[in-house]
């Protein structure tokens, strides 16, 4: 039975399915993360969009050789302003989204602009359904339990717009203090927000059982967005290499259990959630003279880092666990403190 539900979207995705096993029966299934009207974290999914993208002036040979691609759902002949004049063209739609840029390139060589071939589908499905940040999603509620971390699941039929509303996102900040001697992770430090305060918690023992509880705390929390000072540029990273050293390949931190993805050489992405350096959302808000977090935490909180000498992070640990430990927790408590300061997300 179809139900109604106001979405604020927070991020847009798309995966394939099924999930497994040979590409060519694969379809795209579109992916939307937001939270209700009332709070709850919800996972969307629409099927049924197709990709397309335009080519100017397709030539016969073109044309000849698309219709005969099993990958090539339709081929429309449209016209198109193209430099300030009315000009020949085709609407090109594909059954797979991820073809699209080999699509592009096929184009090209038979001598034809592709036009709109590189708006990321997800993207395209948000202009060409028309939707706003927030919108009334019809559909059939499913069980989110194996699939998604979120505590609704939706089925979506279509979509009505609604009032516009801004639901409370929950934030958390993570810090991660490893060995200078061989990398290996001595902690994980957490910070978020309940009811109103601050909470945090720390991850300490074996490092393979320190990593499996980040993301099982993860999955608990269920977190709109992800932050700490420089976590693209190390954290992440050492997450990542340190995952590698114990065959665990897929770090599921993402809403729908993928793992997250490199963007570039310091971007990174996570379906369903915001990942946020909150190095680069001061840069971005202050440039201030300094970018340190001690100088950032001083000039915005009043309050430093706590004295610790990184480079001397192993004999630190040995001496004084706790230490470090309150090190840690107070790094990602600063992080969480400077975004929400800063207000680079709302």
């Amino acid at each position: 039975m179809s139900e109604a539900f106001d979405v604020r979207i927070i991020t847009a995705s798309y995966r394939r399915e099924p999930v497994e096993g040979p590409e060519e029966p694969q379809v795209p299934v579109i992916q939307l993360f937001g939270r209700t009207r009332e709070g709850k974290s919800i996972a969307v999914e629409y099927s049924g969009f197709k990709p397309y993208f335009f080519v100017v002036a397709p030539p016969q040979a073109l044309r000849g050789a698309f219709a005969r691609d099993k990958q090539v759902v339709s081929f429309e002949d449209v016209t198109l302003e193209v430099e300030g004049r009315p000009t020949p063209c085709a609407r090109v739609t594909l059954r797979q989204p991820w073809k699209t840029p080999e699509y592009r390139e096929k184009a090209r060589k038979f001598g034809s602009t592709p036009l709109e071939a590189d708006i990321p589908f997800q993207h395209r499905f948000i202009y060409d359904m028309d939707l706003g940040a927030a919108v009334r999603v019809v559909g059939t509620p499913a069980d989110p339990a194996g699939r998604y971390t979120t505590e609704l699941f939706v089925v979506a039929e279509r979509f009505e717009p609604c009032d516009p509303f801004r639901p409370a996102l929950r934030i958390l900040s993570f810090d991660i203090e490893n060995s200078i001697r061989d990398g290996h992770i001595f902690c994980i430090g957490v910070a978020y927000r309940e009811d109103g305060e601050i909470k945090t918690r720390i991850l300490t023992g074996n490092e393979k059982e320190i990593i499996e509880r980040f993301v099982k705390l993860i999955w608990e929390l269920d977190p709109d967005i992800i932050s700490g000072y420089n976590i693209d540029g190390y954290d992440l990273p050492v997450l990542v290499e340190r995952s590698a050293k114990h065959g665990m390949q897929r770090l599921q931190l993402a809403r729908d259990h993928s793992s997250f993805f490199h963007l570039g050489e310091r971007f990174w992405r996570l379906d369903g959630r915001i990942l946020t350096d909150v190095w680069w959302a001061v840069r971005a808000e202050m440039r201030p003279k300094q970018e340190t977090l001690d100088y950032v935490a001083k000039h915005l909180l009043g309050v430093g880092k706590h004295e610790l000498q990184r480079r001397k992070i192993d004999e630190e640990w040995e001496a004084d666990r706790d230490k470090v430990i309150r090190y840690c927790i107070n790094d990602a408590e600063l992080s969480l403190k400077i975004l929400e300061r800063v207000r680079r997300i709302e």
